[in-house]
């Protein structure tokens, strides 16, 4: 249930959303905002902001929290927000009426300066955990990508070789999320995030020595390139998108997109499709490592290595 204990925050709040609660306002009453309303932490260092695919929170960080010289009406603390469904397809930040009472009344101005007053609908799984307390069944797909990296690199370690991948974010990277508004700067964010996650991510000590590590050129060869080389070597599928051509192009895709900004440069730009590209960009980074860990389960030594049934319920975000 949200809003365990209540008065959350330093300095006890005094705006509209104080007395809109002690007007007996529901504490989960939900409120919608435009996601820019988040940009006055996001892009101040001072506060913490996490997103996941359907939720966040936000608060000031506990180096500044225990500063005397930082205003006290700036410690704030949001335990929880949800994400919504606006009406023209755009994302919405949503916030129980609880919390934004426990804001200070700074702060109380600034989120209702960006409230919005349209009909919002609620992330179903954002309810369901916030409010019912209940675990969804299904992964997001973000979730399934990082779960996807472990379950590779236990395969790694089953096989005897080096982990694929160096690092398995247990904490979600910044910019690891689904984007809040569809701008071309925070979709190359992402993406640039989204590779470094990838292809930038993995060690060339899981081939070892069973490949060449440089191409007719003289030239060494990226760790993709590699796992390629490998992959042809010890795998033979006799469907078309099961090759490791078909399985690991999306790792490529991924790369050249990133390098877009590095070639020419690019003005800012706001596009609705780019929610869509996203999506098609997780989903098929996604499928690449299901498809590599399918193909690593088929080892006599990964028996004992599961593939967790969730990842079979995906949901995109």
């Amino acid at each position: 249930m949200p809003c365990p204990g209540r008065s959350v925050s330093v300095v006890s709040g005094d705006g509209s959303y104080t007395a809109r609660l002690a007007a007996g306002g529901s504490q989960v009453e939900t409120l919608f905002f435009d996601p820019t309303v988040l940009d006055r932490y996001r892009l101040d260092p001072r506060y913490f902001v996490r997103l996941h695919a359907y939720s966040g929170m936000v608060s000031v960080t506990d180096e500044f929290g225990r500063d005397p010289q930082f205003p006290e009406h700036d410690k704030i603390l949001i335990q929880t927000f949800g994400f919504a469904s606006r009406p023209n397809g755009l994302r919405a930040v949503a916030v129980y009426l609880c919390y934004l009472a426990d804001l200070t009344q700074e702060h109380q101005r600034h989120w209702e300066s960006l409230q919005l007053h349209e009909d919002c609908v609620l992330f179903a799984a954002y309810f369901k955990n916030s409010v019912l307390g209940e675990f969804s069944r299904d992964t997001s797909v973000y979730e399934a990508v990082l779960l996807l990296l472990e379950v590779v690199n236990k395969q790694a370690e089953a096989m005897g070789r080096k982990r694929l991948f160096r690092e398995t974010f247990r904490e979600w990277p910044s910019d690891y999320h689904p984007i809040l508004a569809p701008t071309l700067k925070s979709y190359l964010d992402f993406v640039n995030v989204l590779d470094k996650m990838l292809s930038q991510n993995m060690s060339v000590g899981f081939v070892g020595d069973d490949v060449p590590r440089d191409d007719d050129q003289g030239r060494p060869k990226k760790s993709i390139r590699l796992l390629q080389d490998w992959l042809d070597m010890v795998w033979r599928s006799t469907t078309v998108d099961a090759t490791p051509n078909a399985v690991l192009q999306p790792f490529f895709d991924i790369s050249k997109e990133r390098q877009r900004p590095a070639h020419r440069l690019e003005p800012n730009a706001y596009d609705l499709a780019l929610f869509d590209t996203q999506k098609e960009l997780m989903r098929s980074a996604y499928q690449s490592l299901m498809g590599l860990a399918t193909i690593l389960s088929r080892h006599p030594r990964t028996e004992g290595i599961p593939i967790p049934e969730i990842l079979s319920r995906v949901v995109m975000y």
